[in-house]
Order: C-alpha cells, then sequence, then structure tokens
C-alpha cells in the first residue's frame, strides 16, 4: 500500500455502558450474524466517522453512548483517532491509538464538511492521506469545476446494503445535479488525471464583467506609467540598490567609528573640564591663602612695633631719669612710679613676645613662598589645560564632527536616492503584475468563449476495470459469463452481453460487489488510494440449498469463491457485512467477528449486552 490508510477499530463510548467495539485487521474482515445484531449500524457508524453528515441511526441498544472513535493507521505506519459525537459535530483528530486517545488532551478539531481551500476538515485530511489533496473535478458541460471531497470517493467504496442490490448505475447516484461530476469522480479514479487543465466557458455575463476588468487595469497601467515619470529615473540597473545599500552601509560604518571616536573625545572633554574647574579653584584658594598671609604679617609688623616701643619706654625707664614725667611715646603723664624689677618683668616679656613674632614672620615668609610656588604652578597647569581643551575642541570640530556632518548629509543623500529606486522598482514590479494579470484575463476572454471540456467517454478509458470485473467473476464461477463490457448512456456494466440491471438482485449484488473490488485492485499500485471498501451484505439473496430457484438468488458456490476471491486478493483491506458465514477454510485468513444473537453462546452483537 503505497497510500491511504486501513481502519483498526470502531469504538462507541458511553458514560453508563461498557464500550461497544470492534478490531479490523489487515486483509479481510467479515462481520456476520443475524439481522438485528448491529451490521448496518456499525456501516453506518464508519460512513458517519469518514465524513457523512447523517448521523448513525437512534437504535434503542445505542442510547446511551455518546461518542463515537476511530483508529486507522497510514500506508506509513502513522496511527490517528478520530473522536466525534453522534450528533452531527466536528472531529478531534489525535496522533495517537485509540487508547491512548481515550486520556490525551492535545487535539486538532476537524470540520465534519468538506472545504475546497481550507484544511481544518475530515475530508481534506482523508485526502491527504490518500494523496488526493487539491483535485479537481468538472462540475457541468461548461466546464465549471470543485474541488474532489473524500465524499466522492465513498460512494465508490461503501456500498450499503439497500444500494448494493440495486438495478441503478453503481456510478452515479441519480441526482440531477451530479451526474456530470460523479463521471469525473469515476474517469479520475480510473486515470489519475484531475479537470484541473479544464478551461471553464464564461458566460457573456461573465465575458462583459471580464473586458471591465481590462478597462480597470489598462487605467492602472497608465497611472503607473506616469508614477514612473515622477520618480526622474531614466535609467535603471539591477545591481544599483546593491550597490547603494554597499555604500550606505559603508557610511554607516565609518559613522559608527566617527562617533565612538567623538565620544571618547568628549569624555576627554569633560575630563579636562573638570580638571580646569578644580584647577581654579585651587587658585582661587591660595589666592585668598596669600592674600590673608599678607594682612597676617602686617598684624605681625604692627605687633612687633608696639613691642619694640614698649622696650624702649621701659629702657628709659630704666635709665633712672627721675625727671622724666611723661611716656616719652604715648606723651602720657606718669602718675606712678614702678620699680625696677617691675620694668625688668615687662621688659623680659616683651622681649620673649618679639622673638616670637619674629618666628612666626619667618614661617609666615616660608609659607607664602610656598603658597606663590603653587599658585605658579596653578596658574601653568590652568595654562595647560585651557591649551589642551583648545586644541581638544579643534580636532573635535576638524576631524570628527565635521565629518560626522559629511557622512550624515552623504547618507541622507543615498538614502534619497534608494526611495527613489526602491519606488521605482515597486511600480515597475506592480506595472509587470498589472499586465500580467491583464494579459492573463485578455486571454482567458478569447479562450473561454469557446471553452476546453474534456468530453472523454467512460468506455474509452473504463476496460482495465471491466477486465478486472471479469477476472473477478471468472474465478468465482459466475455463471454462463462471456465478458464484461461498459454501457456508456446508462453509466452501467454489461455481463455476458446482458445489462446488469435487467439480472438478478443476487447477481447484482455480486457484479457491484465485483465492481467495487475491481476498481480497488486496479489502482492498488497507482500513487493514491480511493479508501477501504466496505460492503454491506453483498450475498444476502444467494441461494442456500434448501432455497428454490429464482432470478433473485445466486448459487451458493458462486458465494463462497467470492468470499474465497476476497481472501486471496491483495488488497490492504476488506471489511464485508454478511448474514451467513464464509467457508470453514478461509477462516485462517480473514478475521472474522461472529454475531450469535445469542446470550449463551459467543458475542450476541456489536452494542453488548
Amino acid at each position: 500500500m503505497k497510500f491511504g490508510f486501513i481502519i483498526k477499530e470502531l469504538r462507541l463510548i458511553s458514560p453508563t455502558n461498557r464500550a461497544a467495539s470492534v478490531v479490523f485487521k489487515p486483509g479481510l474482515n467479515i462481520i456476520s450474524g443475524p439481522s438485528n445484531t448491529g451490521k448496518t449500524y456499525i456501516f453506518q457508524c464508519l460512513n458517519y466517522m469518514l465524513g457523512g453528515s447523517r448521523s448513525p441511526k437512534k437504535i434503542k441498544e445505542a442510547q446511551q453512548y455518546s461518542y463515537c472513535y476511530l483508529e486507522i493507521e497510514s500506508s506509513i505506519g502513522d496511527v490517528y483517532t478520530l473522536k466525534s459525537d453522534l450528533v452531527g459535530g466536528a472531529f478531534h483528530l489525535f496522533s495517537a491509538d485509540l487508547e491512548t486517545s481515550l486520556d490525551k488532551a492535545h487535539y486538532e478539531v476537524l470540520k465534519r464538511k468538506h472545504d475546497d481551500i481550507e484544511k481544518d476538515n475530515i475530508s481534506q485530511f482523508l485526502l491527504s492521506l490518500c494523496n488526493l489533496s487539491l483535485k479537481k473535478l468538472k462540475m457541468n458541460a461548461d466546464g465549471k469545476k470543485r474541488g474532489l471531497s473524500f465524499r466522492d470517493l465513498v460512494k465508490l467504496t461503501m456500498i450499503e446494503e439497500t444500494k448494493i442490490t440495486t438495478d441503478k448505475s453503481p456510478i452515479l447516484t441519480g441526482q440531477y445535479t451530479t451526474p456530470t461530476v460523479e463521471k469525473s469522480v469515476f474517469k479520475f479514479i480510473i486515470t489519475g488525471k484531475d479537470d484541473s487543465d479544464i478551461i471553464e466557458k464564461l458566460s457573456a455575463k461573465e465575458i462583459l464583467h471580464r473586458k471591465g476588468k481590462l478597462e480597470m487595469l489598462n487605467d492602472l497601467i497608465k497611472g503607473i506609467d506616469e508614477e514612473l515619470k515622477k520618480t526622474n529615473v531614466t535609467e535603471f540597473e539591477e545591481d544599483q540598490l546593491p550597490k547603494l545599500q554597499k555604500a550606505s552601509d559603508a557610511i554607516r560604518s565609518n559613522l559608527t567609528n566617527l562617533n565612538d571616536i567623538n565620544q571618547q573625545l568628549n569624555t576627554q572633554r569633560n575630563e579636562l573640564y573638570r580638571t580646569l574647574l578644580m584647577e581654579e579653584e585651587i587658585s582661587a584658594e591660595l589666592t585668598g591663602i596669600f592674600e590673608r598671609s599678607q594682612i597676617l604679617g602686617e598684624q605681625y609688623d604692627s605687633d612687633a612695633a608696639r613691642l619694640t616701643s614698649t622696650i624702649e619706654t621701659c629702657e628709659l625707664l630704666f635709665s633712672g631719669d627721675n625727671t622724666i614725667k611723661e611716656c616719652p611715646i604715648c606723651h602720657n603723664g606718669i602718675n606712678k612710679v614702678v620699680s625696677e624689677k617691675d620694668i625688668e618683668a615687662v621688659l623680659a616679656a616683651c622681649s620673649t613676645e618679639l622673638q616670637k613674632i619674629g618666628l612666626l614672620k619667618q614661617e609666615l615668609l616660608l609659607s607664602r613662598e610656598i603658597i606663590s610656588q603653587d599658585r605658579a604652578k596653578t596658574t601653568d597647569n590652568i595654562f595647560k589645560i585651557k591649551s589642551d581643551l583648545k586644541n581638544l575642541e579643534m580636532e573635535l570640530e576638524e576631524n570628527v564632527q565635521s565629518k560626522i556632518r559629511t557622512s550624515l548629509a552623504e547618507l541622507a543623500r543615498i538614502q534619497a536616492v534608494e526611495m527613489q529606486l526602491t519606488e521605482y522598482i515597486q511600480l515597475t514590479d506592480r506595472r509587470k503584475s498589472l499586465i500580467a494579470s491583464r494579459d492573463n484575463i485578455a486571454r482567458s476572454v478569447s479562450d473561454k468563449k469557446k471553452g476546453s471540456v474534456d468530453d472523454t467517454n467512460v468506455s474509452s478509458i473504463v476496460f482495465p476495470v471491466t477486465e478486472q470485473m471479469n477476472k473477478i467473476l471468472s474465478d468465482c464461477k459466475y455463471p454462463n459469463l462471456s465478458g464484461v463490457s461498459f454501457n456508456e448512456d446508462k453509466m452501467d456494466f454489461i455481463i455476458s452481453g446482458e445489462d446488469r440491471e435487467l439480472t438478478g438482485k443476487g447477481y447484482r449484488a455480486i457484479t457491484y460487489s465485483s465492481f467495487i473490488i475491481g476498481l480497488q485492485e486496479h489502482i492498488v499500485d497507482l500513487e493514491y488510494a480511493i479508501g477501504v471498501p466496505v460492503l454491506d451484505s453483498p450475498f444476502v439473496t444467494y441461494r442456500k440449498p434448501e432455497r428454490g430457484v429464482g432470478d433473485d438468488v445466486i448459487p451458493v458456490d458462486l458465494a463462497m469463491d467470492f468470499y474465497r476471491y476476497l481472501a486471496s486478493c491483495d488488497l490492504p483491506q476488506i471489511i464485508v457485512m454478511e448474514n451467513e458465514e464464509p467457508p470453514q477454510e478461509i477462516e485462517p485468513l480473514v478475521n472474522h467477528i461472529i454475531f450469535t444473537q445469542s446470550y449463551d453462546q459467543g458475542r450476541y452483537g456489536f452494542i453488548p449486552v
């Protein structure tokens, strides 16, 4: 199996009852048992879980069941589980087996209705497994098309009990609006070629509408031509924009370097400014100290002069001249005679103080010298810093900032040219797109006046299927078989020269079933698949030994040989629901599920009792 899938398990879940489950295997699966054991209900559930819009019938045995699960396995071994309620809701798709999916929270929601464009629906999911995504089908004689739906394939894979004996076409449903698309589906399955290449014939109204579009597109193209003139681009080469981009990248890189240098120099300048402020603060402080030391020196000189005068006065008084009646310094009168001892004490104190002042003046002179030196050094520093700042400002202006301004101006110029060229390219591309659209519409108006519809007859391509049907019926020893052909008018098969519709029910069921199996065998090695064949009661009218002979019944050997053929064929999977059991010798080759309708023996039916 190159593509497609097989069905692994169908399970109904109830919050109160035991799960109803049937497990399928590769190859032939036979579900046999009397009526009313759930075989047809299984068919309905399978059809529903493969995208059918009609819910399974609300039989009383299934009233307590709320969810249906279907586990499938793709041709490459990927396992998926589909979950749905039983009232037409959307699907939950789990990328896991059924048992794991029961407790799994993560899933993808798939809508039940097919959509040609969106992929979030059950039909597109199953089509993808069959390698049939995005296929187109002709709907009518004018070549109008729609997308292939998986439900188109189900009509040729799942045949219910009421249809398998029909005397109508097995290809057409009989609906008035669908024969063309149903023929397209059948032809596509046989040939593998869909109707994508068909050109739809346009109505007069659509042609007029498209001509209106042509006029509008021509107006848009003229408008773009005017816009192109405004761009002032007279010549354009494909490598212009890359060259401009390369140049702008180089300028940006240079600007990055210049900005780094600018930042470094500004950092240096700011550091010099901080140093200058510190030096100026130091200079001002030294000047203040120097000025205060000068005042202090003057104070020392004043104190020394006063002490010197006091010493001179003491010396005069100490001379013993009693005629002195006033102070020789201040000329105040002397009213009291002071002893020599007191004069000596004053003289000694003043001398000592004068010596101290002398020492202080020496220290002050030394300090002033140091301060003067520091002031000179600070002044030199300030001069040097200002000189460095001036040089730095010149370097910033001449070597950095002027280059930055020049680079920015050049970058702005290049960007303006880039914008101009980009606009030109966008307009040119838009113009090309509009011209392409205009030309396509013009061609469509010309081509689609006549259309290009595939009128291939089914009869010309159906031979591989009729040949396979003939082989199947021959292997099953179909009575008086002389060949299988096709009636184009009735879209049905001719068996041994007789229209299929004229045979009895039993024979119609066998030939319908051989068509479904033959179609599957025809495509089994091709690059696509169409789903699992499911046949409900293909032998319901076979002739048991105790029954009489009639047109509606088939010989027991024909039914058993058909069972044998199904068991030996190479299809990946076949599912058959039938009242009667298959021949014993094929039991080891098939998955045989038996419903007994007995409470005491075997399994009663699909729904646990």
